[in-house]
């Protein structure tokens, strides 16, 4: 009976000899062209914002030549769709390694291809055809291809909310700074140029979004957008808040001083009224006291009234008097003349001119004495 590291050592020597035999049986297989591989540079897309890049490569043996080639591609996801592959050949040769093995590549196939947006999420598949015709030596070869690939479709909707409510927090970020710094009267500009640098990147995620179909960068953006967005929004809160507090602040020391002023102003009104009181009560006094002036001023002048009138009349008798005296002495003096120049008459021729002048005022002067003792008796 044999031993179990006898069987092992047996098992291991014919495995290296399969392997051994295997590589001289692909050394002498021909060198021959075919399609050495096909790319996708993505399995996994989101409908309508994404597609799908492939890439076949033909590798041409050195000293082949390709006589024809072509290729399809066609999308299954709910709708059919299919593309064709367009053949490519770089400016330079192109390495590429598939088992270990390089590979010059001088020919692609290459072609984009578009998720709609009426693609069912979910599974769907690639099915790449390719038909390949090429001379090496005396050699014709005409090989066909077909590759399939699954792939997965993702549901678009999700990604135009993300952009939707992005856009929406950023315009109500701008809104909201907007009003707190024109109710408030404080001065933002620092949330203003960060809402302007959020709008920049949410440019660039649009972008990215379709242009680039790079639908998570672009979601990783929008994701930022509305962080930042509510940031800002929390931060022009905050310092609207803190506007106000100093605001209300202020307020309550000039409402406390207000307050200390009214108090002053009430004393010095109760003070008034106290005065103005009192100043009634001297108007009050000094109206009796007119009020009795008034009544005196009143006797006073009915009794200058009555010696008015009194002296009046004593006036109006005295110049009656004086009349009468008047027309006495008138009389008197008419009939005293007369009788002078009766006399002057009787005399002229006895005296002299000297003595008439003499005589003449001897009368005078009598009647000037005449007159004085009537007006002292008077």
């Amino acid at each position: 009976m044999m031993k179990r590291p006898t069987l092992a050592a047996i098992a291991l020597l014919i495995l290296t000899l399969s392997i051994y035999i295997s590589r001289g049986v692909e050394a002498q297989v021909p060198d021959e062209p075919r399609v050495i591989a096909v790319d996708l540079d993505k399995i996994t897309v989101y409908r309508g914002y994404q597609w799908i890049e492939v890439t076949a490569y033909i590798y041409i043996p050195p000293g082949g030549s390709i006589i024809s080639l072509e290729g399809v591609v066609d999308l299954s996801a709910g709708i059919a769709t299919t593309t064709p592959l367009a053949w490519v050949i770089p400016i330079s040769p192109i390495t590429k390694v598939v088992g270990n093995v390089s590979y010059s590549i001088s020919n692609l196939l290459t072609a984009r291809i578009l998720v709609p947006y009426g693609a069912i999420t979910g599974k769907g598949e690639l099915i790449i055809s390719i038909s390949l015709a090429a001379r090496v030596g005396d050699t014709t070869y005409t090989p066909s291809y077909v590759f399939r690939f699954p792939i997965t479709i993702l549901d678009h909707t999700p990604v135009e909310r993300t952009r939707v409510e992005a856009q929406t927090r950023l315009e109500n970020a701008r809104t909201v700074v907007s009003i707190l710094e024109a109710v408030g009267g404080i001065s933002m500009s620092d949330l203003k140029a960060s809402l302007d640098n959020l709008s920049a990147r949410f440019g660039r995620a649009d972008v990215h979004l379709y242009e680039e179909g790079e639908v998570d960068r672009a979601l990783s953006i929008y994701d930022d957008v509305i962080r930042d967005s509510a940031g800002i929004v929390s931060q022009a809160i905050a310092l609207f808040l803190s506007k106000q507090r100093e605001s209300s602040l202020a307020l309550e020391t000039r409402l406390s001083g207000i307050e200390a002023n009214i108090s002053s102003s009430m004393a010095r009104i109760t003070a008034l009224e106290r005065s103005v009181a009192s100043a009634a009560e001297a108007i009050t006094t000094n109206e009796a006291s007119i009020r009795n002036l008034a009544s005196a001023l009143a006797n006073y002048s009915n009794t200058i009234n009555s010696y008015l009138s009194t002296l009046d009349r004593s006036i109006v008798d005295t110049n009656r008097k004086i009349d009468n005296l008047a027309q006495t002495l008138s009389m008197a003096i008419g009939n005293m003349s007369t009788d002078m120049n009766n006399r002057f008459n009787n005399l002229s021729s006895a005296l002299s001119q000297v003595q008439l002048a003499i005589v003449v005022v001897a009368v005078m002067m009598l009647v000037s004495t005449a007159i004085v003792g009537i007006l002292r008796r008077i």
